[in-house]
């Protein structure tokens, strides 16, 4: 039988699909639906608990940050999501086992001892108790958790390393996304805020009046900032270091653009107080260099590359297999 040592798997820890979560507190026990069968992938069955296992961690997440009619909807994708990814990953274990490939006792081994560290820090009687309240043995999951890297290795010999990016892809790529590839047009601006909040207008006048005489003494803009400005960089002399001008509010926006370097702007009045900006160097839009974001562009096209193999290959198992969902 022809054999899949795999040793690449060993020695890069990839792992494309996530180990199977077997911590009972995974799965709801206040949750309204009851195990099934969801799903059959050839003679293999994938049941609800399973789905829930994958998701419910998740799902508490979710219920805390979203409105019910929102979380409802999220929950159903979601779930929907999960036990797709879970019919892949059955296909591929069934892939792997059609062409006589078998993984290394000593690798899938590794792997146990692995989740057991991870799930109950190496206590395996605690481990076992888990899965027992969950019902499943120690040899089920073990069954379940060498089809995943089973799936995990078919991955990696038929997807990612038959992945291949030339050059001339690149440049091809970078010629075509410059803009994706440019520094924003930017500013070094300086701020001194004068705040409206417990000042009424005589008192914001009077403040104002009190920075505009010491630059007209020749005080530093950063002096007077760190002496009188309200806003938080005041401590270090009200630099805002670089920033894209197309993130300043319009009244910024055209001081930015408008103003010679080094040079004070009038007082600008918003809501919450009167400011006052030094523009003190521009950057131009910028092209990046290829060579700067050449790994950039490498990893979209991989990625890019890799999803659409993926579901090709995928698309392929599904018409050879028998694939049958009850929901």
């Amino acid at each position: 039988m022809r054999k899949c040592v795999l040793k690449m798997l060993s020695k890069t820890g990839f792992v494309f699909l996530a180990c199977l979560a077997v911590s009972l507190q995974a799965v709801d026990k206040n949750s309204r639906y009851v195990d099934g069968i969801v799903a059959v992938v050839n003679d293999e069955v994938i049941t609800v608990s399973q789905v829930l296992r994958q998701t419910m961690p998740r799902e508490r997440v979710m219920a805390r940050h979203m409105p019910q009619d929102e979380f409802r909807a999220k929950v159903n994708q979601l779930r929907e999501e999960t036990l797709e990814f879970l019919i892949n990953n059955e296909l591929m274990a069934a892939e792997f086992e059609d062409r006589g490939y078998t993984l290394p006792a000593e690798y899938v081994s590794e792997q146990l001892d692995s989740v057991v560290a991870r799930e109950t820090n190496g206590d395996w009687e605690l481990f076992r108790s888990q899965l027992q309240d969950d019902g499943m043995t120690i040899q089920e999951f073990q069954d379940k958790l060498e089809r995943r890297l089973s799936a995990d290795a078919l991955f990696e010999e038929e997807v990612r390393r038959k992945i291949t990016i030339n050059e001339k892809e690149l440049k091809a790529f970078y010629r075509s996304n410059r803009d994706e590839f440019a520094r924003p047009q930017s500013v070094h601006l300086g701020i001194l805020k004068i705040s409206s909040e417990n000042r009424d207008d005589k008192a914001i006048r009077e403040r104002l009046q009190t920075v505009v005489t010491a630059l007209k003494e020749g005080d530093s803009f950063e002096d007077v900032a760190r002496q009188f400005s309200d806003d938080p960089t005041a401590k270090n002399g009200g630099d805002m270091g670089w920033t894209p001008v197309d993130g300043l509010n319009d009244r910024f926006k055209r001081v930015a653009y408008s103003m010679e370097i080094g040079k004070i702007s009038p007082p600008l009045a918003l809501k919450d107080g009167v400011y006052l900006l030094k523009v003190k160097q521009r950057k131009d839009k910028e092209l990046q260099p290829f060579a700067v974001v050449r790994e950039e562009i490498e990893r979209k096209l991989r990625d890019t590359k890799q999803k659409e193999r993926y579901e090709q290959f995928i698309k392929s198992l599904r018409n050879k297999f028998y694939v049958k969902k009850f929901i």
